[in-house]
């Protein structure tokens, strides 16, 4: 679906896209996109180096990789590691890499100093009734508050 919006031009009205991994097999999509509309925030789900450059390849203004740890999500899948976030990193740049999965606050400075711009939590901050106080300790960890 997404691939065929932005080859069409039909998301020519949003503010940007988020492409998975699959997305990235055709390097020229976000290039038509941009053809519509040069300020269109795209970025990309990736899991290895491979994909990583892909989405450096194809102009994407970031990597969102996953799953570093661990993750509910993910069950018996287990997590990538930091060693490869690291590497993801290094070839990324320099384009920025947002680390997700299994990310909790005492994680975010070990995805940092991995050479993570920063870190996206979904699962952690959904699934409390006051996700403030956890919002606070990430934004804590990355020095932001």
């Amino acid at each position: 679906m997404r691939r065929a919006a932005l080859a069409s031009g039909e998301v020519t009205e949003a503010a940007g896209v988020h492409l998975t991994s699959a997305d990235l097999g055709e390097v020229g999509i976000t290039r038509r996109a941009r053809r519509f509309d040069p300020s269109m925030l795209i970025g990309a789900s990736v899991h290895d180096v491979a994909q990583t450059l892909r989405a450096k390849d194809a102009m994407c203004a970031f990597g969102l990789f996953g799953h570093v740890f661990d993750t509910s999500s993910k069950p018996g899948v287990p997590g990538r590691g930091i060693g490869a976030l690291a590497s993801a990193c290094q070839a990324a740049d320099p384009m920025p890499v947002f680390a997700i999965g299994g990310i909790a606050p005492l994680h975010v400075a070990t995805c940092v100093e991995a050479g993570a711009f920063g870190v996206a939590a979904v699962r952690g901050l959904f699934g409390v009734p006051d996700p403030r106080p956890l919002l606070e300790a990430y934004l804590d960890a990355l020095g932001t508050s």
